[in-house]
């Protein structure tokens, strides 16, 4: 009787460590999930009464609204990928 009872428990907790397992791979496969509502914007653009640009992950900001339109990212994503590597290596 013991025995079945420390084999359901033991069955349970691996169990539940498998289930965890899951659990991470699945975050780490979705990456961070923001809710899509006011306020969680990645980037602001401002065209009237003056122009601006601003991305909120990494601060960065320009006036040259018609460019950035037109296609010219390089900048926002160098700053992005700065952004990042920064962050990686605080957590490192």
């Amino acid at each position: 009787m013991n025995k079945d009872i420390a084999f359901k428990r033991l069955k349970a907790t691996l169990l539940a460590i498998a289930q965890e397992q899951r659990c991470k791979e699945i975050k780490a496969i979705r990456g961070d999930i923001v809710e899509a509502a006011w306020g969680a914007q990645i980037r602001n653009y401002v065209l009237q009464p003056y122009k601006l640009i601003k991305d909120q992950r990494t601060n960065w900001e320009s006036s040259d609204v018609d460019r950035f339109l037109d296609g010219d990212l390089e900048a926002c994503i160098g700053e992005l990928l700065r952004h990042r590597a920064r962050e990686e290596n605080e957590i490192t």
